[in-house]
């Protein structure tokens, strides 16, 4: 109980025997709260909380578009909701919920952190890392590095060559036609290529770039370069 919430100290006992009545009161109150969350975690509906709380926390997931932040806001405040206090099976319950592709290292060092707070230092690095690297269903941008401009697309077709949409340099804050989602290398023309999203892109994969503007995929056509003779 805090202290403003008492009358002002106006001297007219001792000090110490103003603050022995004080620690009463404080003491009875805490003992009444005590009783209250013990009255409280009897209910059925605390047991219902409890269960809801362990499949929200087996439902977490964290992708590309989560903040690194909340995410571990909303852990920790998961894993106290279930009660899930024992450090051990607070680190298991975090095991279970990271991407599939963590990696051994991360992995185990988690699980040899020597406390909870150090489990979720090393977490809080990883993912950090971890939303740097290029993932199938990231979205993106290309930009060129001497002119600083975005590769772009738009509805409007060319009216000769390809006859395709519009890919092209844009100097401006990137919208959906200026944003690429990374899916893997489409085999046949036509059909989506199936793919696990938050997979890492590996050095040398072959990938598409879908347009989030268009609904385009980005190619290119043969060109025969003119030669007179």
């Amino acid at each position: 109980m805090a202290l403003s919430s008492f009358p002002e100290y106006n001297g007219s006992c001792h000090p110490e025997d103003w603050l022995r009545k004080f620690k009463l009161v404080a003491t009875v109150q805490e003992k009444i709260s005590s009783e209250s969350e013990i009255f409280l975690k009897t209910d059925p509906s605390f047991s219902i909380f409890k269960i809801e709380s362990e499949h929200k926390l087996l439902a977490l997931r964290f992708t590309h578009l989560t903040d690194v932040k909340d995410f571990i806001i909303e852990l920790r405040q998961l894993l106290a909701d279930a009660e899930i206090f024992d450090p051990k099976l607070q680190k298991q319950s975090i095991l279970k919920i990271l991407p599939t592709n963590l990696s051994d290292t991360l992995g185990l060092k988690i699980a040899e952190s020597q406390d909870i707070h150090e489990v979720f230092i090393n977490l809080r690095n990883f993912l950090s890392q971890y939303k740097r690297v290029l993932k199938y269903g990231s979205v993106i941008t290309l930009r060129h590095i001497d002119t600083g401009k975005l590769l772009s697309s738009s509805l409007h077709k060319y009216t000769g060559g390809s006859k395709q949409y519009w890919a092209y340099a844009v100097n401006c804050r990137a919208t959906d036609y200026e944003s690429w989602t990374v899916m893997p290398e489409l085999i046949k023309d036509g059909v989506p290529p199936v793919y696990q999203k938050d997979l890492i892109v590996c050095y040398g994969d072959k990938i598409t770039l879908l347009n989030n503007g268009t609904g385009q995929k980005l190619h290119s056509h043969p060109y025969e370069r003119f030669n007179p003779q």
